[in-house]
């Protein structure tokens, strides 16, 4: 019962965190403008760095982090080409399955040093579908992008 009420209570936040925001700056407008790809491979690049500061790795494991961030944004990719941005995520989750599972049998290390951090970032990818080669094409309404949270509340 604790958790429902806690999820509860995080959604009437957002609500109302939502109202309020557009009632004191208005409703947002368009979305801005991409980076661009050299942003993302930047970003893939740096962030498992962070991730192995975060989760206090070993000094040994960045570079499977890096390789299991690569594996699972170029998964995801590739599904999302194959089977939509929805289900892209879901095969870039198996790819680092995959990876991290290989790994820890060659390595004989724990398959959690590639699995969290690859899972970690797929999460923003889930949230937005628009990051995908699929859904390139403009959407009819800002609001029609599916699954953004700004269109759980009304």
């Amino acid at each position: 019962m604790g958790a429902l009420t806690i999820f509860v209570s995080i959604g009437f936040g957002v609500a109302m965190g939502r109202r309020l925001g557009v009632g004191l700056f208005g409703a947002p407008g368009d979305p801005p403008e991409s980076l661009g790809p050299w942003a993302q491979w930047t970003a893939l690049g740096l962030a498992p760095f962070g991730l192995a500061v975060l989760f206090q790795a070993s000094p040994r494991d960045p570079a499977v982090i890096l390789h299991g961030g690569v594996v699972g944004f170029l998964g995801a990719r590739q599904g999302a080409a194959w089977l939509g941005p929805e289900l892209g995520v879901c095969i870039g989750a198996f790819a680092v399955g995959l990876a991290s599972n290989t790994y820890a049998r060659l390595a004989d290390r724990p398959a959690a040093v590639l699995t969290v951090p690859g899972l970690m970032l797929l999460v923003p990818a889930a949230w937005d579908s628009a990051a995908s080669p699929a859904s390139s094409k403009p959407s009819p309404s800002p609001g029609s992008r599916l699954p953004s949270p700004w269109c759980w509340w009304p």
